[in-house]
């Protein structure tokens, strides 16, 4: 029994577990041993509806292999808010903001303490389209999506600090190593503000990629600084050195409908079609910001962040606001109880021509923006260790084999 004890002990170490991003927008200093999921401002799809919330670097199953056309982790919903909740949220990213992006080493970085492991490719993909309603194909990866960093573009890949191997300490702790690299964000890259989904993207010996697929929302506002917090990364934009963080998501500017000390802690965003009327973006957006659709504390402040034939008569745009109640917002723009938009009556009247409507009442969203508290639900499950409760279980089995 010892000897299989043995043999079972040297088997379970020389394990290698694949990876996977556990966050899209940490905002504090990675140390060893020390992520801190309070400053995940950001996770991937579906982390605590399918994958369980984990513990930093806890095998899951997430580690995700395709070479498509399926390329992500996790279904994609037309809904995007629905994939995320307040507790594991989306990633707000403003112009100029210099992002982290985590993920646990699992045995795969050198350093001083190996010398074998290969990095054949690290990357971040996109859907360069705002709101997508569908998921990118395609049975090669750029055949659908678009190339937004290529983390190994300036170092040689199984290098200290290159592409997936930049690693904190990554010799305390070989699996659990916090491993991350950097993006600033550009309007080059997001020209309108919305929803966008991102691919993280690593080959490891030359074959399929791992890859693993989040939601961001780009805020359309510009950051006074960045949010890299003394991490450094690869971002793909070097002339950005503002070490300074802005956290501030308010902008009450323009807001038809405000109250002092009021917070935007919500998103809300409708499609709204119009047929038999010429363009007009002032129109839409001073209409929706008409102080008489919500309550009196409620603050708007709309914007448009994709047109659609607009050089006919018969077009639909995609707007958004920041708020601070989504319900009375969502409210104001279409009503369930009557089947009517007070929004679009106060458009018809101003246009004098032609028909508004919400374009599907059913897909008007809101994204909670404040990441609030983790549940003590997803504190318990992320609390379990779940390779080491397999382990144990195996080992058993091995023994009374």
């Amino acid at each position: 029994m010892f000897s299989k004890l043995v043999s079972f002990s040297l088997a379970v170490t020389s394990v290698y577990s694949h990876s996977w991003v556990h966050c899209s927008d940490y905002d504090a200093t990675l140390t060893s041993n020390s992520f801190d999921e309070s400053s995940c401002n950001g996770y991937i799809r579906q982390w605590s509806t399918k994958w369980g919330a984990t513990s930093f670097g806890t095998d899951r199953g997430v580690n995700y292999q395709s070479g498509g056309p399926d390329w992500c982790q996790s279904d994609f919903s037309s809904d995007i808010p629905s994939m995320y909740d307040s507790g594991y949220p989306m990633a707000q990213w403003n112009y100029g903001d210099t992002v982290t992006i985590v993920w646990p080493a699992k045995n795969h970085a050198n350093y001083e303490c190996s010398s074998y492991i290969p990095d054949t490719s690290m990357k971040l993909y996109y859907n360069n389209n705002a709101n997508p309603t569908s998921e990118p194909g395609g049975t090669t990866v750029t055949d659908e999506w678009t190339l937004l960093i290529d983390w190994q573009s300036d170092c040689t890949g199984g290098t200290d600090g290159c592409g997936f191997q930049n690693c904190v300490d990554y010799c305390d702790d070989t699996d659990k190593s916090p491993c991350y690299q950097q993006y600033t964000v550009s309007e080059d890259d997001f020209a309108t503000a919305g929803y966008y989904t991102l691919m993280w993207y690593w080959i490891f010996n030359p074959g399929t990629p791992y890859t693993t697929c989040f939601e961001v929302n780009i805020t359309g506002t510009t950051s006074s600084g960045s949010t890299n917090n003394g991490n450094t990364g690869n971002t793909g934009n070097t002339d950005n050195d503002d070490d300074d963080d802005d956290d501030d998501d308010d902008d009450d500017s323009g807001s038809s409908s405000s109250s002092s000390g009021s917070t935007h802690n919500s998103i809300v965003i409708v499609d709204v079609c119009v047929d038999g009327a010429s363009y007009d973006a002032d129109t839409l957006i001073d209409a929706a910001n008409n102080a008489d659709l919500y309550d009196n504390d409620t603050t708007v402040d709309w914007i448009i962040t994709k047109e659609h034939d607009t050089d006919t008569t018969t077009w639909n745009v995609t707007m958004q606001t920041k708020t601070n109640d989504a319900s009375d917002v969502k409210n104001g723009m279409y009503s369930y109880q009557t089947s009517s938009s007070d929004f679009c009556d106060e458009v018809d009247l101003t246009l004098g021509e032609g028909t508004c409507s919400i374009c599907d009442p059913g897909t008007i969203s809101s994204y909670i923006l404040d990441a609030g508290s983790t549940s003590p639900a997803n504190s318990i499950i992320a609390s379990l260790n779940n390779t080491f409760i397999i382990g144990v279980l195996a080992l058993f089995a091995y023994l009374l084999a």
